[in-house]
């Protein structure tokens, strides 16, 4: 072991012997290598044909069209939406001019040069603007009253007629309404507690609006007038005096009417309107089909008439046949006659008769 050629020997064969052994570990490692991606590359072919043969690549498409078109619809919804907000938007401004228009209307009427505001006709106003009626389509304020020829109707004094409110039916029928707003009577009562004289106070009103007799003063009326007060209150506090108050309008015809009752009235006023309507009608159809009856029956009259004479007329017919063609020899015809002659002596014939 002392000799250095030996020991380079054993030297270069240790080398020798590791450097193989490294060369057939690298080659181990890099066949391991090529295995492991080979087996994964197969995984995945597997796998994708198993998703393949299971349909799901083809589902997930679907599906994924599926959200394409709803995400189609979900725009045209958005779309939509805003065309609405816009819509929402224009109508919020025309309310907000509206808004204003009412505020301007009710500054105008507190600023009256009077001093005296009647709450009673903007209660009235605003209970048909609620019930869907129109100014100057359905309603009219403080229009004069006007008579067939279109003259202004006056009362005794020769003081205009001007319900607060004239409303319109159809075929020009028309309903008037006054409104009055008893505050100070009702104040009084508050401090007095005396109901004999609020009701007394109450009752004047209804007669002095009696008295300018607006159901026949105008044209076309139901036969009464309605008193409008805004609140039920004030009807409640005269009638714990006297209970016959509405009984008292009633025979004056005057109709005391609220927020919550207006409307019916109004509705059962058309609805009495109407009904008169079709009762005319009904009476006119009646008298239509009366006159057609008579005018029938005369014309069978005339037809039978006309029968019987065409009868007489056939039976002067067969009569003057009988009397020109009779062929009994006792009592024969003038032409059965004539024939006779005719032969013996002309020899051509006479026609006969059809």
């Amino acid at each position: 072991m002392n000799n250095p050629n030996e020991i380079i020997s054993t030297i270069s064969l240790i080398l020798l012997i590791v450097l193989t052994v490294a060369v057939i570990w690298i080659i181990w490692k890099q066949n391991d290598k090529d295995k492991g991606e080979n087996s994964f590359q197969k995984y995945i072919d597997n796998l994708r044909e198993e998703i393949d043969s299971s349909g799901k690549i083809g589902q997930l498409k679907s599906e994924l069209e599926t959200i394409k078109t709803e995400k189609l619809g979900w725009q045209s919804e958005i779309t939509t939406l805003n065309t609405k907000i816009n819509t929402k938007e224009g109508e919020v401004s025309q309310l907000q001019r509206e808004i204003v228009d009412e505020q301007r209307k009710l500054s105008e009427r507190l600023s009256n040069t009077s001093g005296s505001l009647n709450y009673g006709e903007i209660a009235v106003e605003r209970t048909l603007e609620l019930s869907g009626l129109k100014e100057n389509i359905d309603y009219y304020s403080q229009q004069p009253i006007q008579d067939e020829d279109g003259n202004n109707v006056t009362n005794a004094n020769e003081e205009e007629l001007i319900p607060d409110i004239t409303i319109r039916f159809p075929d020009n029928r028309y309903l008037y309404i006054d409104a009055k707003y008893p505050d100070t009577a009702l104040k009084r009562l508050k401090e007095d507690k005396d109901n004999k004289k609020y009701s007394e106070s109450f009752k004047r009103l209804i007669t002095n609006l009696a008295n300018d007799d607006y159901a026949n003063r105008g044209i076309n009326t139901p036969g009464f007038c309605v008193m409008f007060v805004p609140g039920d209150h004030y009807i409640l506090e005269a009638m714990k005096h006297d209970p016959e108050i509405l009984e008292f309008g009633l025979e004056r015809d005057i109709v005391i009417a609220t927020p919550g009752t207006l409307f019916s009235i109004i509705k059962t006023v058309e609805l009495s309107f109407r009904r008169e309507q079709l009762n005319e009608k009904a009476n006119q159809f009646y008298e239509d089909s009366r006159k057609l009856i008579d005018i029938t029956e005369k014309f069978i009259n005339h037809f039978n008439e006309l029968e019987l004479k065409i009868r007489q007329l056939h039976k002067a017919y067969k009569e003057a046949l009988k009397v020109l063609e009779s062929d009994d020899e006792d009592n024969a015809g003038l032409l059965t006659q004539l024939r006779e002659i005719e032969d013996k002596t002309i020899g051509k014939g006479l026609p006969k008769t059809k």
